[in-house]
């Protein structure tokens, strides 16, 4: 009666809880796609060589746009069992029907049905290093700096504004150094807008560089404002 009752706890997960979140994944598993956020997600990340692998996953919002803050973020959920790396980006189709490219930055572990946060990308960063020119797709962050922009010193003036930029860790990104130049401003503009890294951060998390850039002036001679690139003309 004894080994009866071990084998039955076994094959249902080893104890009354692992049986009850079993059947909690089968359940999950069962209803996945009765979800209103279900979508077939596109999944790409270069250093583990994901790239356009499909997977079920649910997404829904974090918190709601707030016009003074950041892209809000969003949660994603896969089947149980599913694991994604951080920093990979993840193409979901919109309520039209579109494909949108997402971002995932953070991973919520939680004891059953883990959910990631993912960052709709809004942004294509151009660099050049060692006379080639990069991009990446990335996320752009305000840094709220409080300030007006502008510091004057006793003979100087300089500008203070901040932006941050957030782009997966990969041979390509991590070629970005300090003191790396890049223009960041809306199509148009007849002289660009310039700006330097100031910080660099690729483990908070691990998967995700995030660069921090302080505003400098433009150089009408190097920075080539058709194309976006800075230290190009």
């Amino acid at each position: 009666m004894l080994e009866s009752f071990r084998k039955r706890m076994e094959r249902r997960g080893g104890s009354m809880s692992m049986a009850r979140k079993n059947q909690a994944d089968m359940l999950m598993n069962a209803r996945f796609d009765d979800d209103i956020g279900f979508r077939e997600v596109v999944i790409t990340h270069s250093p583990s060589s994901m790239f356009g692998e499909v997977f079920d996953a649910r997404y829904a919002i974090k918190n709601y746009l707030n016009i003074t803050g950041d892209e809000v973020p969003y949660y994603l959920q896969f089947r149980p069992g599913v694991r994604v790396p951080i920093g990979s980006y993840v193409d979901i189709k919109d309520d039209t029907g579109v494909y949108e490219t997402w971002m995932v930055v953070a991973f919520d572990d939680r004891p059953q049905f883990p959910l990631y946060q993912i960052l709709k990308c809004n942004w294509v960063l151009k660099w050049v290093h060692k006379g080639v020119v990069y991009k990446c797709l990335g996320v752009k962050r305000n840094q709220n700096s409080y300030n007006s922009g502008l510091w004057t010193d006793y003979s100087t003036t300089s500008v203070e504004n901040q932006h941050k930029m957030w782009v997966p860790t990969t041979p390509l990104s991590q070629t970005i150094n300090y003191g790396d130049r890049v223009l960041m401003n809306d199509v148009g503009r007849e002289i660009p807008l310039a700006w330097q890294v100031s910080k660099v951060e690729d483990t908070a998390p691990t998967g995700i560089t995030k660069l921090t850039f302080a505003q400098i002036q433009a150089d009408i001679h190097e920075d080539c404002g058709k194309y976006g690139i800075a230290n190009w003309c």
